[in-house]
C-alpha cells in the first residue's frame, strides 16, 4: 500500500527569493500575548513592527497558495511505500483507510437497499 501526496515543485521559501521578497522574522508568541503586557511606547512599536511582519507573511502565503491553485507553480505527485510495522503514522494511516471503506460500503448497501424498495 502507498500514501500519495502531492508537493509544489517551488518551496515557499524559494518562491519569496524569486520575487526578492524578505519577511522579518517575528514571534507569534509575543503577537498573542504581546496586547496584554505592552504598556510602553518602545514595546507597542516592537509589537507593530512583528504584526506588520505577521501580515506580509500571510498576504504571501495567500499569494503563494493562489498560484499554486491557479497551476502557475507546478505539483508534483509522490508515492511513498507504507511500513505499518515500523511507523505508527502508517499504521494510522491504514486503519483510517480500512474504517472509510468499510463505511463507505456499508453506505452503498444501504443506498441499494432504499433504491430496490
Amino acid at each position: 500500500m502507498e500514501r500519495l501526496t502531492h508537493k509544489p515543485v517551488l518551496s515557499f521559501e524559494d518562491w519569496l527569493s524569486a520575487k526578492n521578497v524578505v519577511i522579518p522574522a517575528y514571534d507569534l508568541a509575543k503577537l498573542i500575548v504581546g496586547p496584554m503586557h505592552s504598556h510602553t511606547r518602545s514595546s507597542r512599536g516592537k509589537l507593530k513592527a512583528d504584526f506588520k511582519a505577521y501580515a506580509l507573511d500571510q498576504k504571501m502565503r495567500a499569494m503563494y497558495d493562489a498560484e499554486i491553485k491557479s497551476g502557475a507553480i507546478a505539483v508534483v505527485e509522490f508515492r511513498t511505500p507504507l511500513d505499518p510495522e515500523h511507523n505508527e503514522a502508517d499504521a494510522a494511516y491504514i486503519r483510517a483507510r480500512q474504517h472509510r471503506l468499510m463505511n463507505s460500503a456499508r453506505q452503498n448497501s444501504i443506498d441499494r437497499m432504499r433504491q430496490s424498495e
